[in-house]
């Protein structure tokens, strides 16, 4: 696909629902936005929340957890010197304890009206993530690319499969 043709960012949101999320239930708790961000923090995000701390303490160290899951990818317009935001789910993990998250700079999600980004604290560490509102796939400033199955492996890099298998080499 010829650069010219992508919009400047491609991120990535994995689910075990083949339907993408800016189609999802409005109903959800913040219906009108959903996360996105690299391919590794959507690889972390179906791996991580799929298998307990049991789960992985059950593992043999050579075994590395798989999931069959769905990687919804996007393209969207975001400004290049958008706020980062302290990470909306800082607190939100009983494993992680991080002295520097201040619930007063997370981002609250329920107020994103394009699109937001935050430090991920969670699924590729320090990588930037993104609460993106439904209505940027309307209006032009984001587009859905599609949805492809995979496999998810906890720790592995699939990057450059997923982005050959989309077309983006």
């Amino acid at each position: 696909m010829p650069a010219k043709d992508h919009l400047n960012k491609i991120l990535f949101h994995a689910s075990m629902s083949e339907t993408p999320p800016h189609e999802g239930d409005p109903m959800m708790v913040h219906g009108n936005t959903f996360h996105l961000g690299t391919p590794e923090s959507a690889i972390d995000r179906i791996t991580y929340s799929n298998f307990t701390d049991d789960a992985f303490a059950e593992l043999d160290e050579n075994v590395v957890p798989q999931v069959n899951a769905y990687m919804h990818v996007y393209e969207a317009e975001v400004p290049e010197n958008l706020h980062i935001h302290h990470d909306p789910h800082g607190a939100g993990y009983d494993e992680f304890v991080y002295d520097e998250w201040d619930p007063d700079k997370a981002i609250d999600e329920r107020k994103v009206k394009d699109i937001a980004a935050y430090e991920n604290l969670h699924e590729d560490p320090g990588s930037i993530s993104y609460i993106m509102h439904k209505g940027m796939i309307r209006s032009g400033k984001a587009k859905f690319v599609g949805t492809m199955p995979f496999t998810a492996r906890g720790e592995a890099n699939d990057r450059y499969r997923i982005m050959k298998e989309l077309g983006y080499d």
